[in-house]
C-alpha cells in the first residue's frame, strides 16, 4: 500500500515533469518562430496541452490513492474535482 510520502513523492515528480517539458516545448516552439522554421505552432499547442494535462495527472493519482485507503470522503472530493476540471474544459473548447 502506498503511502503519503510516497503518493507526495510520485505527484511533485509527475509536476516537475509536466512543466519540465512543457516549458522545453514552448521554448522550441519560441526558436522555431523566431528562425522561421515550421512546425513552432505545433510544438506550442502540445506544450500547453502537458502544462495543462499535468494537474489533471494529479487529481487521478490522488483519486487513485484515496480508492487504495478506501477514503470514500476524499473520494467524493477528488471526483468532484475531476467533473468540474472536466467542465472547465468542456465550456473552454466550445467557448
Amino acid at each position: 500500500m502506498r503511502t503519503r510520502e510516497q503518493l507526495e513523492h510520485g505527484i511533485s515528480l509527475v509536476m516537475a515533469f509536466g512543466v519540465g517539458i512543457s516549458g522545453l516545448l514552448l521554448a522550441l516552439s519560441l526558436v522555431y518562430g523566431a528562425m522561421g522554421m515550421a512546425g513552432g505552432k505545433q510544438l506550442a499547442v502540445v506544450g500547453i496541452l502537458f502544462l495543462v494535462s499535468t494537474p489533471i495527472v494529479r487529481v487521478f493519482m490522488c483519486l487513485h490513492h484515496f480508492t487504495l485507503q478506501k477514503d470514500w470522503r476524499y473520494i467524493a472530493l477528488t471526483v468532484w474535482v475531476l467533473l468540474a476540471m472536466a467542465l472547465g474544459i468542456v465550456v473552454g473548447a466550445t467557448g
